[in-house]
């Protein structure tokens, strides 16, 4: 009879895999801007990190931090991503952006707007959408550099 007491918690448990499956941030830290308009690693622009946030009017803001990186571990990623030369990278599943994902200005006839650099490679990608968005600690970052 006592495994009749333990399927409220088994049932959880499926839950919460299912739900980390499915990619939901259910463990997410409070603490973190979700750079969800794009962001750039040290050296890159400025001697510290640029995260591109959305505010609550929905314009755009840039964070200056000096430290960021995913709570979750997992690696910022895009999906859908050529190299330079128009080759498929991963299939067209997750590719890693891990030091720049950004809008790219100029016109592309493939649909992929964006652009990803990542510490593996130092080659540039073409990609259509933002999978995990990079994540800065707000306790040290600020709107001014």
């Amino acid at each position: 009879m006592s495994w009749i007491r333990s399927i409220p918690i088994f049932h959880l448990l499926l839950v919460c895999l299912l739900a980390g499956d499915l990619g939901f941030n259910i463990f997410a830290n409070a603490n973190a801007w979700d750079c969800s308009e794009g962001w750039s690693s040290p050296g890159s622009n400025y001697n510290g990190w640029l995260c591109e946030t959305k505010a609550s009017g929905g314009q755009s803001v840039t964070q200056y931090g000096s430290k960021c990186g995913r709570n979750d571990g997992l690696l910022p990623s895009a999906r859908d991503c050529v190299d330079e030369d128009g080759k498929l990278m991963n299939n067209g599943e997750l590719w890693a952006c891990d030091l720049v994902f950004d809008s790219y200005s100029d016109y592309r006839k493939d649909g992929r707007h964006f652009y990803c650099n990542q510490s593996k490679n130092v080659s540039l990608f073409y990609c259509r959408s933002m999978n995990k968005p990079q994540q800065c600690n707000k306790l040290v970052c600020s709107t001014t550099p």
